[in-house]
């Protein structure tokens, strides 16, 4: 009895892999696929911008009412350019007693208002504000938020819709 060898022939060259073709429809369609399932980063980046600018002011606005209650002087949060329609954007500085400036902010990647039309908040010996102050950051596109300054320095905020 012979064995009988099988021999297997070489798969032809179309069935060997993808033509590229194949390939770059695939590729579109994955593309198009992780275009849908991946948020916009955007919108995050620019709340995120927002939030940082609020809480640097809350901080600005806490710095300058403890200094006038530690030092029982007036101190000022001013802005440092005024000649611009984003006059707190363009950065702002706690000043001391004599004008003498103690920190300087730098300026913002967003629009910054007092819509009170002030361009200084000043903060009694005693922690007190003349008068309170209500502002409003608005980023390049999206939501922004407003800031509210009591006249005892306390400051709340609450979600904005810029246009």
């Amino acid at each position: 009895m012979g064995f009988l060898k099988t021999m297997k022939l070489p798969p032809s060259s179309s069935a060997l892999g993808l033509t590229l073709l194949e390939m770059l429809v695939t590729l579109a369609v994955l593309a198009a696929l992780a275009q849908l399932a991946l948020p916009d980063f955007s919108a995050v980046f620019s709340q995120g911008r927002v939030a940082a600018a609020a809480n640097r002011l809350h901080r600005a606005v806490a710095l300058a009412r403890t200094a006038a209650l530690t030092q029982g002087q007036s101190h000022h949060l001013r802005v440092r350019e005024a000649e611009s329609e984003n006059p707190w954007g363009d950065g702002y500085a706690l000043l001391g007693a004599m004008e003498i400036p103690l920190r300087v902010f730098p300026a913002e990647p967003l629009t910054i208002v007092e819509r009170s039309g002030g361009q200084a908040l000043t903060f009694s010996p005693q922690g007190r504000l003349a008068t309170g102050a209500i502002f409003t950051l608005c980023p390049s596109f999206g939501p922004g938020l407003e800031l509210t300054v009591a006249l005892t320095g306390r400051v709340s905020q609450a979600p904005l819709a810029c246009d």
